[in-house]
């Protein structure tokens, strides 16, 4: 599904709505989110991850 326009509620809801197990696709735009941080336009939803990159470990959403 592409959630390039959905907010983050719907995105919130969507994902909740699975019974299954998801894969996110992300991408790290750094000077983006600096500009939306920037111009008050985001929001205070995000997700962290402290963990080193591993591409031999698959994480789930439950694991964030």
């Amino acid at each position: 599904m592409d959630m390039k326009e959905v907010t983050r509620e719907e995105a919130v809801l969507f994902l909740l709505s699975l019974q299954e197990q998801i894969d996110l696709i992300v991408q790290h735009r750094r000077q983006e989110y600096d500009q939306i941080v920037a111009s008050g336009r985001g929001d205070s939803f995000h997700i962290k991850v402290n963990n080193p990159l591993n591409e031999n470990e698959n994480y789930m959403l439950q694991d964030v």
